[in-house]
């Protein structure tokens, strides 16, 4: 992958500074999420965010940028500089657009833009591998829903309705859902 600024991969692991006292407990098992995350053997995760619009989506496109992660947009597969959310809009009608960055060595995110106004975008549950992978992803998780002000939802692939994590706005936090 690539982008602008792209940082060594040292330096695209995740600073404390975007974990809470709450995450840091929750992270000590950070064995036991991945293992949730992974009980649908082969299903991909979702990161959906719902509403938000292409106000939304400027915000998914600008993060790895702004925190020095490894990223790439393509058109058919053609790797080409990341253009605004209302052209993607528009081109994905006839071409098939996708952007995917890097938050941790093992951890990608990646999405095809199918909805103009819900972000979703999916991991492998398997590359949740070390713990800096599960603090990426609730760290992620966390940004997003800061900046969007929004509820985030990590749910099963296609699935909204199944939801494994979630940022709570008013409460500030992941939290992880009993199924």
């Amino acid at each position: 992958m690539s982008g602008e600024g792209q940082a060594t991969v040292a330096e695209r692991h995740l600073k404390p500074e975007f974990q809470t006292v709450h995450d840091v407990v929750v992270v000590e098992q950070w064995d036991q999420t991945a293992r949730r995350l992974t009980e649908d053997e082969g299903a991909l995760i979702d990161v959906f965010v719902a509403g938000v619009g292409p106000t939304g989506w400027q915000v998914v496109l600008d993060l790895p940028r702004e925190k020095g992660w490894a990223y790439e947009y393509a058109e058919d597969g053609k790797r080409l500089p990341v253009p605004t959310p209302q052209i993607i809009t528009t081109r994905r009608s006839t071409v098939s657009c996708s952007f995917k960055f890097e938050v941790t060595p093992n951890l990608s995110l990646t999405t095809a833009f199918f909805d103009p106004d819900d972000i979703e975008l999916w991991f492998d549950p398997r590359r949740l591998v070390t713990r800096d992978d599960v603090t990426g992803l609730r760290s992620v998780i966390r940004m997003l829903g800061r900046r969007l002000k929004a509820d985030v939802m990590v749910t099963t692939e296609n699935h909204h309705d199944w939801v494994y994590l979630r940022y709570d706005l008013d409460r500030d936090e992941v939290i992880e859902v009993d199924s």
